[in-house]
């Protein structure tokens, strides 16, 4: 109890400092650019795309440039930058006298944000499940939390979140369609598609699939399949801290696909507590990169409630569903679409029927029709310039007397 109201005390001398004279004596600075993705927790996403993008343009010369990690000490960031702790009153610092803000993900409620910096939400995917102010109830690491107090509170909030933004990404009309009513947002979309998808455009060619290939030690002669699911509400253990225990026998995806495949899996970022594949000699590979170079070298991706599921189609390639939990997930989120009807795949609720959606004789050709009219809906604004053009409005907007 006494460790609890250390860091209460803690917290709230930092708000003070932060209020009283962050707030009113550190200067804005126009050339000074602050960029975090998933609340800190890595370097990735739509931030990293258009960082990098600023990088060929060597940006980070002429610019101050700050990456907000939880762990600034094990991120690794390529380009001249400074890596702070987020929430330390350094981070706090530059968040307020920065000239523009890239994040994929809203901020704490008590960071107010200087009238003179530019804040783009690029957000970090496309809405399946309901958003904000279309959410019909919370949910909890362990339950489902119910009252309209609750849920009130939250959308009371969102809406006081969300005014802070001046700009926000879209990858597609039905995004920005539901992106407006959901969040609320009155500032300007930026109909662009998402920066970090410009590399399934631009990377999509035979020469830079056989260089990650041989990067990652990923066999030429066996089919690399991608499994990356999303994270469960009824999975946790506190916040943002989840395990992840699929209905799946990876014992019998390994007996029965083991000759002619390889199997990445990519967990959500939430998932901190996984499985141990060492005994599956090499089938099943955890590789430690950014999501897009796995689409890129896979032959095929097994998702479930995802917004992999979108960028994956850009691809044109196949999607197998493994959706064991359907009803219980639908009823604690609600979709925006008719999941069975609307995913571009066969859908699979047990091992037994996923495994011969796996094997080199299925090719999934029944559904490239279903697959090509998918990507026609949600690619339409992809086309590989979204980094390049947002570096165009960042140097606007950070050059700006």
């Amino acid at each position: 109890m006494t460790q609890i109201k250390n860091l209460l005390r803690r917290w709230k001398i930092k708000q003070m400092i932060y209020r009283l004279i962050i707030q009113k004596f550190c200067r804005h600075k126009k050339r000074l650019l602050i960029f975090e993705s998933n609340l800190g927790r890595n370097y990735s996403g739509n931030p990293r795309a258009i960082y990098e993008e600023l990088l060929r343009r060597r940006i980070d010369l002429e610019y101050e440039i700050v990456w907000i990690f939880l762990c600034p000490e094990e991120a690794e960031v390529p380009g001249r930058c400074t890596k702070v702790r987020r929430e330390s009153l350094p981070a706090l610092q530059k968040m307020w006298q920065a000239a523009v803000w890239v994040m994929d993900t809203r901020q704490m409620s008590y960071v107010r944000k200087n009238k003179r910096t530019k804040y783009i939400m690029t957000w970090h995917g496309t809405p399946l499940k309901k958003l904000g102010l279309d959410l019909d109830n919370l949910s909890s690491p362990t339950q489902e939390v119910s009252g309209e107090e609750a849920l009130a509170s939250y959308k009371e909030e969102l809406i006081r979140n969300t005014k802070r933004w001046d700009y926000l990404i879209a990858p597609n009309q039905d995004s920005a369609d539901i992106f407006r009513r959901c969040f609320a947002f009155q500032g300007e979309m930026l109909k662009t598609g998402y920066p970090r998808n410009d590399i399934l455009i631009e990377g999509n060619n035979r020469n830079t699939i056989a260089e990650l290939k041989k990067k990652y030690n990923l066999p030429i002669n066996k089919r690399i399949l991608l499994y990356a699911p999303t994270w469960r509400d009824y999975e946790g253990k506190g916040e943002c801290d989840y395990y992840f225990r699929p209905k799946l026998s990876f014992d019998a995806l390994f007996e029965a696909l083991r000759e002619e495949a390889v199997l990445i899996v990519q967990y959500h970022y939430y998932i901190k507590e996984k499985p141990d594949f060492s005994k599956f000699n090499g089938f099943i590979r955890e590789i430690k990169t950014d999501i897009r170079e796995l689409y890129l070298v896979s032959d095929l991706m097994i998702t479930d409630y995802s917004s992999t599921m979108f960028d994956y189609s850009i691809l044109k390639r196949p999607m197998v569903f493994y959706a064991y939990d359907l009803e219980q997930y639908s009823r604690l989120h609600g979709f925006y679409f008719d999941y069975l009807n609307f995913v571009p795949g066969p859908v699979a609720t047990t091992t037994e029927e996923l495994i011969p959606l796996l094997t080199k004789e299925n090719d999934l050709s029944e559904y490239k029709t279903a697959l090509l009219a998918f990507g026609d809906r949600f690619n339409d604004w992809e086309k590989g310039t979204a980094s390049a053009q947002i570096a165009d409005l960042i140097v606007l907007l950070g050059g700006k007397k």
